[in-house]
C-alpha cells in the first residue's frame, strides 16, 4: 500500500475517533461544558490536531451533530403517521438517535 493511501486511511480513522469522542461529550455534557482538550484526550490526539481537522469547537460540533443525524433513520411511514414515527425515533434506544437527541437538547438548554 502506498504511503499516501496509508496516510489518508490514518487521517480518516483519526477524524472518526475525534467525531466519536465529540459526539459522546456533546451528548453527555452539552456544547458549553464540553472541552476540546478532553475531547482530544478521549480520541487519543492533541487539541491542536482537533483544531487542524475542524477549525473550531463550533465547527466540530456542527460536523459531529450532522454526522449523528445522518445515522438516524428517517420515518418511512405515511404522512399522517409522521409525528408518531418521529416521536418513536426520539425515544428509541438506538444509540445514534439517542446521541443526536441528547446533543440537540444539551445545546439548546
Amino acid at each position: 500500500m502506498a504511503e499516501t493511501q496509508r496516510h489518508r486511511r490514518r487521517s480518516a480513522e483519526t477524524k472518526a475517533r475525534i467525531l466519536e469522542a465529540a459526539q459522546a461529550s456533546f451528548a453527555s455534557k452539552g456544547y458549553a461544558h464540553s472541552v476540546l482538550s478532553e475531547i482530544a484526550e478521549s480520541a487519543d490526539v492533541t487539541s491542536p490536531l482537533v483544531i487542524r481537522y475542524f477549525g473550531s469547537k463550533e465547527a466540530l460540533f456542527e460536523e459531529a451533530f450532522a454526522q449523528s443525524l445522518d445515522m438516524v433513520p428517517l420515518p418511512s411511514a405515511e404522512r399522517e403517521h409522521f409525528g408518531r414515527d418521529g416521536r418513536a425515533l426520539l425515544i428509541d434506544s438506538d444509540p445514534p438517535t439517542v446521541r443526536s437527541t441528547a446533543m440537540l437538547a444539551h445545546s439548546i438548554g
